[in-house]
Formats: structure tokens, C-alpha cells, sequence
């Protein structure tokens, strides 16, 4: 299980995805990510699992980014931000979602083998364009 992954690019920057939870009414608890382009220091990672990925060249610049919106089927005004897709050429995407178990984080993409686990369903996620090529 994955508590945070930082994806390090070939330009030096990097992409530091974390997940947390929030519990809006009794027995449902939704998770969601923080993201930063910090490297994590040694004194912020302590016992938790962070896992590092080099991102290959092919998928150094994305064509877009959308936020992954999970909506609670009883109340559409909880929403939480529990993925986000980075869509590359050829139809390829990179997915960092919140994952099953509480607090973890999943990552999906054509040149990992990991297995994918996310939260909630992410083909039922509302998608937001957040950036895109123009």
C-alpha cells in the first residue's frame, strides 16, 4: 500500500501525490489527494510508505489534466477530488487516485505493473479539465 508516490521526471521536476481521508457523516468516509512539486524531505516521510517513479520521456509533457470528482449518491453536494488523469497522445493516461484501503493512493499507467485499486468507481468520476494544450 502506497501512502504517498512521487513522480520524478527527466527535467528534474517532480509531482509529490499524497492521500488523506475526511468522513462527512457517520460510517461514510471519502478520500482525496494533496498535491505539491516539493520533493518530500527524509523528517516527512518517517514510517509511511512513499513510492518513487521515473516517468518516462514519452509521457514528460501531458496533453491535459483532469481532477477525478467522486459524488456521494445520496448527497450531491459531497463531492470529493479523489483522482486526478494526466492524458497523454494516443489516448494514454496517467491515474493517481485514492485508493481502497483508508489513506493510501493507487497509480494506474501504461508502463507500470502495479496493481490499480482505486476507491471509488473512475469511470463513474465527474471529469474536470484542469489544464490542457491549446
Amino acid at each position: 500500500m502506497i501512502d504517498a508516490v512521487e513522480l520524478d521526471f527527466a527535467d528534474g521536476s517532480c509531482l509529490v501525490v499524497e492521500s488523506d481521508v475526511f468522513q462527512p457523516r457517520e460510517r461514510f468516509e471519502l478520500g482525496y489527494l494533496i498535491f505539491t512539486s516539493t520533493p518530500l524531505q527524509e523528517s516527512e516521510i518517517g514510517d509511511r510508505f512513499i513510492e518513487s517513479f521515473e516517468v518516462p520521456n514519452a509521457f514528460r509533457l501531458p496533453l491535459g489534466i483532469e481532477s477525478l470528482t467522486s459524488v456521494d449518491a445520496q448527497n450531491d453536494s459531497i463531492r470529493s477530488e479523489s483522482g486526478v488523469a494526466l492524458k497523454y497522445a494516443k489516448g494514454a493516461d496517467l491515474i493517481i487516485a485514492a485508493a481502497a484501503f483508508p489513506i493510501t493512493i493507487t497509480i494506474r499507467a501504461d508502463y507500470l505493473t502495479e496493481t490499480f485499486d482505486p476507491e471509488c468507481d473512475i469511470e463513474s468520476c465527474r471529469r474536470h479539465s484542469l489544464w490542457s494544450v491549446k
